[in-house]
């Protein structure tokens, strides 16, 4: 027979305890006060700390591809400000379609395809923009592609691979696109009294 103990936290006190231990080893500073009298300490706590920061940095990755970290996939400055367009910005050059953040790139040779990922990539790049918006722009531009497709071919079949292809397109976009859209933002944007690498 096993027997089973529960941990019980008696006084509200012990609940604090794991968030002041988090503090204390995530304070700057903290494991050099410990240097001194016990050295093996302040360098195992040190390398905590650092476990902790990389952990932290996979975490908002992994937030950023699921998307963001309320769920909603849109850019906001974390003290609350409007982000403004940061100075000097240039938005990249053109590379089609594909995602430069997971290293993929695609070559669809068709120029319409090519010219409706453009004018997305470019719409992710302009500070402040709503990821949904272009994202509705750049399904509508797609959506237009096979219509065009209809008129000029007149083939029912043709429309539907096309329509097909479109759906993919989208479900990428869609399940994929947020750490692209946030990535663009970060560059793009800056907020008021914040540095890039704190958003």
């Amino acid at each position: 027979m096993r027997v089973y103990y529960r941990f019980r936290i008696r006084t509200p006190v012990m609940w604090l305890l794991p968030f002041l231990l988090a503090l204390c080893i995530c304070t700057p500073g903290w494991a050099d006060s410990l240097e001194a009298p016990v050295p093996w300490l302040g360098r195992k706590i040190r390398g905590l700390r650092e476990e902790m920061r990389k952990f932290d940095d996979y975490l908002v990755i992994a937030m950023d591809c699921l998307g963001g970290e309320d769920g909603i996939c849109q850019f906001h400055c974390v003290s609350g400000a409007t982000p403004q367009r940061r100075f000097g910005f240039r938005q990249p050059p053109a590379n089609g379609c594909g995602s430069p953040a997971f290293g993929l790139h695609l070559d669809v040779r068709i120029p319409a395809m090519t010219r409706c990922c453009n004018h997305h990539d470019a719409c992710y790049d302009s500070c402040g923009v709503n990821k949904a918006q272009c994202d509705a722009e750049f399904l509508q531009c797609l959506n237009h592609i096979c219509s065009d497709i209809r008129q000029a071919i007149g083939l029912t079949s043709s429309l539907s691979a096309c329509e097909s292809g479109v759906q993919l397109v989208r479900q990428a976009v869609l399940r994929l696109g947020c750490k692209p859209y946030l990535d663009s933002q970060r560059a793009a944007c800056s907020c008021p009294g914040e540095e890039k690498d704190e958003l």
